[in-house]
């Protein structure tokens, strides 16, 4: 189902700003809230899909009128409140602009190898080519309407648009069952080539094309 976020072909929102030397952070609270995120995300599963979907679930108003990191700080508290490192009451008098006495919360410490793998920028994870891929590299898909709750990396404006598989990046972690907390589904990632003229109409430039990484049940074979 079509949530805010998905903003990508809509019209009637304006020209996107572009800020010249922009800085990593414009503030000091910013830079707070991407290091308490990185710094809580092994005591919240380190599922990245949750935290997409948790943002994604943002009310339109309140995610329309709210900044980059003013999302990441909201999904990241809900995440805290879903395991119990905040409770609900407390979570309602933070939004009040409250902030309750809170006690400590015991957890085990991060690992010192977990950390260097966040200064690093994580890990790459491993293609795995096992299995029999449903589409081979050259074959024409189209990707299908998915008109369904929760979390997907199918974005609306290629919804229903013909492509061309350009690789095989192997099994990867579905995010649809991942953000759902229903394990970690594998399924074959491919990288599809779309024109532009596929996505945008006739008015845009022929020579122009977009591609996208989608798993194997966002597409089907072109008859």
């Amino acid at each position: 189902m079509a949530k805010i976020h998905d903003m990508g072909g809509l019209r009637n929102f304006g020209a996107i700003p572009v800020e010249e030397n922009e800085p990593v952070f414009h503030t000091g609270w910013e830079a707070r809230v991407f290091a308490t995120n990185l710094a809580i995300s092994p005591h919240l599963g380190g599922n990245v899909d949750r935290f997409r979907h948790l943002i994604e679930s943002i009310p339109p108003p309140e995610y329309l009128n709210s900044s980059y990191y003013e999302r990441w700080l909201a999904s990241v508290m809900e995440a805290c409140v879903e395991t119990g490192l905040l409770s609900e009451q407390e979570l309602h008098a933070i939004n009040r602009g409250d902030v309750p006495e809170a006690g400590p919360v015991r957890t085990d410490p991060i690992p010192a190898a977990l950390i260097g793998d966040f200064l690093i920028g994580g890990k790459v994870s491993p293609r795995d080519f096992e299995g029999t891929a449903e589409f081979a590299v050259g074959d024409r898909v189209r990707t299908r309407r998915l008109q369904k709750e929760g979390h997907t990396r199918m974005v609306g404006y290629a919804q229903g648009c013909d492509g061309q598989v350009i690789e095989d990046n192997g099994n990867q972690v579905l995010p649809d069952d991942h953000a759902m907390q229903r394990g970690a589904t594998m399924q074959r990632l491919y990288t599809v080539r779309f024109a532009a003229t596929e996505l945008w109409g006739p008015e845009s430039n022929a020579n122009d094309s977009v591609c996208i990484d989608l798993w194997e049940s966002y597409l089907q074979h072109v008859e």
